[in-house]
């Protein structure tokens, strides 16, 4: 079962059986239903922004890390090397103050020092 579906079925259930007036008043029952409510809708809404395996991923990924094989172009400014974790060729104008700092394929932050 979804939470989708989870949130259908709890929402449908009005009654408690204890409640003989009518749909639940302010019951146990009716508490634990809105809790559980509340909890399936709160996980659907962390599940929107990503898991925690992604999260995780995400962090190790600005932790800058040295390219593999670095070697100077024709200029003494510019380096080349290789994004340690997608392979890719990575570069940098170090005399440029925006030189990129990240690999352009796999956002990987590069430490080009």
């Amino acid at each position: 079962m979804t939470e989708n579906e989870a949130i259908k079925v709890i929402k449908i259930l009005n009654f408690c059986g204890l409640c003989t007036t009518g749909p639940c008043g302010e019951c146990e029952r009716k508490q634990a239903k809105e809790g559980a409510l509340s909890a399936l809708e709160e996980i659907q809404q962390y599940r929107a922004i990503g898991t925690v395996e992604e999260f995780r991923e995400g962090r190790e990924r600005q932790i800058p890390k040295k390219p593999m094989r670095i070697r100077l172009l024709e200029t003494s400014w510019v380096h080349c090397g290789i994004c340690p974790i997608c392979k890719n060729p990575v570069y940098a104008d170090l005399s440029n103050k925006n030189h990129r700092e990240y690999c352009g394929h796999c956002g990987q932050a590069i430490d080009w020092r």
